[in-house]
């Protein structure tokens, strides 16, 4: 019983603050060809390399474009990071997202 308590409790607290978060701010169709994402990342450990897959999306919800965001080690700060990123796209983009960070 103590053993499932001690799990219970470390798993809550490791999903509770995982390696690394990100948070859409918004995006910008600058023009038929491009779609600027601006986002917030914060990570645990700043001493090793961390990037974002950033995608942008068409009307039907196809992508359109992608791009990865990379975060060298030792270039973050402690906290949140607010990055801008364009993304080129083959076709006009109606929405941009974040896919996933690692």
């Amino acid at each position: 019983m103590l053993l499932a308590a001690a799990w219970f409790i470390w798993s809550g607290i490791d999903a509770a603050n995982p390696p690394v978060r990100s948070n859409l701010i918004s995006f910008t169709a600058e023009d038929r060809k491009t779609v600027s994402i601006t986002y917030t990342v914060s990570v645990r450990d700043l001493s090793i390399n961390h990037s974002c897959s950033l995608v942008a999306r068409d009307f039907a919800k196809n992508v359109v474009g992608e791009v990865v965001d990379l975060l060298p080690a030792n270039t973050l700060k402690p906290g949140d990071n607010q990055r801008t990123v364009a993304i080129f796209t083959r076709v006009r983009a109606v929405n941009a997202g974040i896919s996933s960070c690692q």
